[in-house]
């Protein structure tokens, strides 16, 4: 049976939401799979209980590894089937913890590559929430300059009202960093 994609769309929220309740990865948030889909042609899929994630663009051209409750197995052959059958799919931003349970469920169905420049950076809330200490001076110092440069600034609920801003936001922000 083949998966039915579609660009993530606002109502697609909540149920994002539910099958990701217990990942800790920024890919998953529903604001970055919204919020990044054109720039990385995000598309998602429901079925099984389990969300699929297709990326096709730069350097993310294949699948996230899919979260639910399901059974990963069968979840795992569905990415498959999107594949001709020379090809072998290619799973992206996968933790280590994702990566044995792929290992456990299709132990030869795919290849592992690293790439460093796709770890995420891992820290406490509180060390966040505080910006404490000498480790976070760059940080306080790129916050500090973004409050100066922006003093109407304000944190909103992503919604259909502000939704075509937060884009706004996102794509300038693209074309600053050269994406």
């Amino acid at each position: 049976m083949i998966l039915n994609f579609s660009t993530p769309r606002l109502e697609d929220a909540q149920r994002v939401r539910e099958l990701t309740t217990t990942a800790r990865v920024s890919d998953l948030s529903f604001g970055n799979l919204f919020l990044l889909r054109h720039h990385y042609e995000t598309q998602i899929a429901f079925a099984d209980g389990f969300l699929f994630r297709r990326y096709n663009a730069g350097r993310l051209v294949g699948f996230g590894c899919p979260c639910g409750t399901g059974d990963l197995t069968l979840a795992l052959r569905r990415i498959e089937e999107e594949f001709p059958r020379e090809e072998r799919p290619a799973l992206l931003l996968v933790t280590d913890a994702q990566l044995g349970q792929i290992r456990a469920a299709r132990p030869d169905a795919f290849t592992v590559i690293t790439d460093p420049g796709d770890f995420d950076y891992l820290y406490r809330r509180d060390d966040l929430a505080e910006f404490s200490g000498a480790a976070f001076q760059a940080k306080r110092n790129h916050l500090n300059r973004f409050v100066s440069d922006h003093p109407d600034w304000r944190f909103a609920p992503l919604s259909t009202a502000n939704a075509s801003e937060a884009l706004g936001v996102v794509d300038a922000w693209f074309v600053g960093q050269g994406s």
